[in-house]
C-alpha cells in the first residue's frame, strides 16, 4: 500500500515538472517572436523612410531624364556653340547663322589653281539631320554625369550641290582646257622666239571626267569647313605612244635644237646678242619652211642670210655718216655727215660669222662671246654711242640743250650762220676737238670761251648780241660759228671735255 502512494506521487511529480517545462518553452518562444516583431518593427521604421527617398529621388532623376528628351542634355557643346536644352531645331538655326559658305580651291598638277565660291554652284548645308544625328550620342538618363564633365559632339551638315555647274567651272579652268583644247599629237611648229619648237600633246595628258569625279570624291568627304583645298595629284597624268612618223620627227628636231642654240654671242657693249633660236633658223637653207638636211645629215647655212643678218646689226649700230636722233623737241631727225659716230666692218663680220657658224666649235655649249670690229667708234659701244652725255644744237628752235647722263642739265637761246651772207652753220654729228679761252676769230671778234667742233667751227660767247633765239639768225647769224651767252658758253667749256659729241641740224 505504501508502495503504491509513493509511486502514484512520483507520477505526479514528473507529469507537473514536463507541463512546467513545456510552459517555459512556450513562454520563451512567445518572448523570442515578441523580439521579432519589435526587431521588424523597428527595421522597417528605419528602412521605410529610406526606401520612400530612394524612390523619390529616382522618380525625380527620371523626371529629370525626361524633361531632356527632344533636347541636349546639361554642359554640352559643339566647338564654341552652346547646346545645353536646346531643341533640334533651334540648334540647326543658329548652326545655320553660323555657316559661312566655303570657297572651293581646284589645285591642279601645274601649280595652277581655279576657285570656286559654293554659293555659284549652289551650295546647300542642311544642319536638321547632322543635329538630329548628334543628339543620338547622348543618353537623357546621363544628364547628371553630363553636368560633371563638358560634353564635346560634332555637328555635321548634310552638303549638297549642283555638279553641272561645278563642272562649268572646273571646265572654264585654263589648266582643263587646255587638256581639252590642245590635240594629243607630236608635231614641229615655228616659234617668234626659237625659230621653230616642238609641241609634244602626247606627255602628261589627264582624263578631264575622271579628274572631275575624282575633285567630286573629294568635296563630298568635307562638311563643316571654310575653305576646301581639292588636290589634282600627278597620277591622273599619263603618256601617249608616239607614232612611227612622230618618232622621226623628235629625231630631226633634238638635231635641229642643237643647232638653235648656237653659242655665239655679239658684245655690242650695253647690249648683248645672243646669234641663236629665230636667227639662226633664218639663217639655214630651208626646203619649203624646213631647214633642210644634206646628204650628210647636216644642217648648212645661207651666206646670202648671213650677210641679211650682219646688215641688221649694222643698222642698228652704225651712227657714222647717217643718224637718227631723237631730238629734244620731241621729234626724230635724220642727221647726214660729220665725224663722230660708230661703223662696224661689215666684212669682217661677214667673214667672223660665215667662219663661226661651219664651226661645231660654236654648237659645244660654252658661250663663244665675240666682240665686233669697227672702223670707226663712239664714245660708247651700244644703242647709244653717246652714254647719254652730248650738246644739241636745234638751228629750227635756235636752241641748245646740254646733257649729263641722259639727264638735261642746261638749255640756252643761240644765233647759228646768217646763211645769206656767211653761210649755214653745218649739220652734222660733231665732237668737241678743242677747247680756247680768250680768242679772236673772224673779223677780229674776241671771245673768252672757245670750243671748237668742226675745223674752223665751233660754239663761242658773242658780247656784242644783247639777245639771242628767235629769228636773229635769218637777217643778223653768224659767220657760221653758234654763238651763246657768256654763261652758256662758261657752262659748256667747263663742263664738257674734249670727244664730247655735238650734234647739229634743223
Amino acid at each position: 500500500m505504501a508502495d503504491s502512494k509513493t509511486s502514484s506521487t512520483t507520477i505526479i511529480s514528473l507529469d507537473e515538472e514536463d507541463k512546467n517545462a513545456k510552459t517555459e518553452t512556450g513562454l520563451a518562444a512567445e518572448a523570442a517572436q515578441k523580439a521579432k516583431s519589435t526587431h521588424i518593427e523597428k527595421v522597417l521604421k528605419i528602412t521605410l523612410p529610406v526606401i520612400a527617398v530612394v524612390l523619390l529621388l529616382v522618380c525625380g532623376y527620371i523626371y529629370i531624364a525626361m524633361s531632356f528628351r527632344g533636347r541636349f542634355l546639361p554642359n554640352t557643346w559643339a566647338g564654341d556653340t552652346y547646346l545645353t536644352g536646346l531643341d533640334p531645331h533651334s540648334a540647326a538655326e543658329i548652326f545655320k547663322a553660323q555657316y559661312e559658305m566655303p570657297v572651293i580651291r581646284i589645285e591642279f598638277p601645274d601649280g595652277s589653281a581655279k576657285t570656286v565660291k559654293a554659293g555659284d554652284i549652289g551650295w546647300n548645308a542642311d544642319f536638321d539631320l547632322g543635329v538630329l544625328n548628334a543628339m543620338k550620342e547622348q543618353n537623357i538618363y546621363n544628364w547628371l554625369p553630363a553636368m560633371m564633365s563638358r560634353q564635346l559632339l560634332t555637328v555635321s551638315p548634310v552638303i549638297t550641290y549642283d555638279k553641272d555647274l561645278l563642272y562649268r567651272y572646273y571646265s572654264n579652268s585654263e589648266y582643263v582646257m587646255d587638256q581639252k583644247q590642245y590635240p594629243r599629237v607630236y608635231e614641229i611648229v615655228k616659234d617668234a622666239e626659237m625659230g621653230f619648237a616642238e609641241y609634244d600633246g602626247k606627255k602628261a595628258r589627264m582624263d578631264v571626267d575622271e579628274v572631275f569625279d575624282h575633285v567630286v570624291s573629294e568635296l563630298d568627304r568635307y562638311t563643316y569647313c571654310s575653305d576646301i583645298t581639292v588636290t589634282v595629284p600627278e597620277s591622273f597624268l599619263s603618256d601617249i605612244d608616239y607614232t612611227a612618223q612622230e618618232i622621226a620627227d623628235k629625231e630631226y628636231f633634238s638635231k635641229l635644237e642643237g643647232v638653235l642654240n648656237c653659242d655665239i654671242v655679239y658684245d655690242m657693249g650695253t647690249e648683248q646678242i645672243p646669234v641663236k633660236g629665230a636667227a639662226i633658223a633664218n639663217m639655214l637653207i630651208k626646203v619649203g619652211d624646213w631647214p633642210a638636211l644634206n646628204p650628210d645629215g647636216e644642217f648648212t647655212f645661207d651666206n646670202e642670210k648671213i650677210e641679211e643678218f650682219v646688215g641688221s646689226i649694222c643698222y642698228k649700230y652704225n651712227t657714222y655718216g647717217t643718224r637718227r636722233f631723237n631730238a629734244t623737241r620731241g621729234e626724230t631727225v635724220i642727221i647726214k655727215g660729220g665725224t663722230y659716230g660708230t661703223l662696224i666692218d661689215s666684212t669682217a663680220e661677214i667673214a667672223y660669222l660665215k667662219s663661226a657658224l661651219n664651226d661645231k666649235a660654236s654648237f659645244d655649249g660654252k658661250a663663244d662671246v665675240h666682240e665686233p670690229k669697227y672702223i670707226h667708234e663712239g664714245n660708247v659701244r651700244g644703242l647709244d654711242d653717246t652714254g647719254g652725255t652730248y650738246i644739241e644744237v636745234d638751228k629750227t628752235d635756235q636752241k641748245l640743250y646740254a646733257y649729263m647722263d641722259s639727264e638735261l642739265v642746261y638749255e640756252s637761246d643761240v644765233v647759228t650762220g646768217w646763211v645769206s651772207h656767211y653761210g649755214d652753220t653745218p649739220s652734222g654729228n660733231y665732237s668737241i676737238f678743242s677747247k680756247l679761252h680768250n680768242q679772236r676769230l673772224i673779223g677780229d671778234a674776241f671771245v673768252y670761251d672757245w670750243i671748237a667742233f668742226n675745223n674752223k667751227i665751233g660754239i663761242h660767247d658773242a658780247l656784242w648780241r644783247d639777245e639771242f633765239g628767235k629769228q636773229i639768225y635769218i637777217s643778223g647769224g653768224s659767220h657760221g660759228c653758234v654763238n651763246v651767252p657768256l654763261e652758256t658758253a662758261d657752262f659748256l667749256y667747263d663742263n664738257y671735255d674734249i670727244g664730247t659729241p655735238v650734234f647739229v641740224f634743223y
